[in-house]
């Protein structure tokens, strides 16, 4: 494995800035690999067909082909993208990673396709995977308090 920098903003001003000189350091063939989850949102718009396969996962599948990155915890939990992901999106752990995943990436693409809804009027520079982080809190809130919406979940953890 090649060794490089992950640029990750700390705050959310300053990403248009962080993100040109992340593509700034690419282009100059940095002597290591410099990658950011920085981008532009109508890029991600034109990039909406790689999180296809959360809709189209089957059971037997690789999980890693739906879900990439897949983040693992120091508890031994998978999660979606980034460690913030609300509890509720928890893919299992390494002791049931063979286990059935399938209300949960249901759940994961209707996330996904309602960011990718609210990406459409946006054209700042995004923190992707910190959005979906947020987006997970959110409907998880939502969830509790209302009890429903789409493959609602009551309890955390639960499928």
């Amino acid at each position: 494995m090649i060794p490089g920098v992950q640029v990750r903003p700390v705050a959310p001003t300053g990403r248009a800035r962080l993100f040109w000189t992340t593509l700034a350091l690419t282009q100059e063939h940095a002597p290591l690999p410099v990658t950011s989850d920085l981008a532009p949102a109508q890029l991600l718009l034109a990039q909406r067909d790689a999180f296809d396969a959360l809709a189209r996962w089957e059971d037997g599948t690789p999980l890693s082909a739906a879900v990439n990155p897949l983040v693992v915890t120091e508890e031994g939990l998978l999660k979606p993208f980034t460690y913030d992901f609300h509890s509720q999106f928890d893919l299992g752990s390494l002791e049931t990673i063979a286990g059935p995943h399938g209300a949960v990436l249901a759940r994961l693409s209707h996330l996904i396709d309602d960011l990718f809804s609210d990406l459409q009027p946006r054209f700042d520079i995004l923190d992707w995977y910190a959005e979906c982080a947020a987006a997970s809190q959110e409907a998880a809130k939502r969830r509790v308090g209302t009890g429903g919406g789409h493959g609602a979940v009551t309890q955390p953890g639960a499928p």
